[in-house]
């Protein structure tokens, strides 16, 4: 995470983003009896330990993480989406690889390219 115009980090943490998962989801927090779950995303070429995790969640968070606190650890390889190739006429796609990274992104991008293709159905049932 870099300050926006500098190449300067503002922490000191090699993770590139930290979820506070059951924050977000409380199907989570239901289920995780008053613990809390952490996501942590770093790059592939970081090597993570359950250290490295923990500090990085306590600059992150701006609180601290004590090493007994973490009961579990696990990590998990995602495979990124290849890099687009430019959609042929008349297809539309939809996804992480046109969107960009992030469900936010997918569901606004899904959104308007529903839209566009309605209105072109309308366009079509009006000719």
């Amino acid at each position: 995470m870099c300050k926006v115009g500098t190449s300067r980090p503002l922490t000191r943490s090699s993770a590139k983003a930290l979820t506070h998962a059951t924050a977000k989801w409380p199907w989570l927090a239901a289920r995780a009896s008053g613990r809390h779950v952490l996501r942590l995303s770093y790059s592939g070429a970081v090597d993570v330990s359950s250290e490295t995790a923990r500090t990085d969640a306590s600059e992150l968070l701006g609180v601290g993480v004590p090493a007994a606190s973490v009961i579990d650890f696990d990590t998990v390889q995602w495979s990124r989406p290849a890099p687009f190739a430019p959609p042929a006429d008349d297809v539309t796609y939809i996804g992480e690889g046109v969107a960009g990274s992030g469900l936010a992104n997918v569901v606004r991008q899904a959104t308007e390219a529903a839209e566009r293709l309605l209105a072109l159905a309308e366009e079509d049932d009006g000719a």
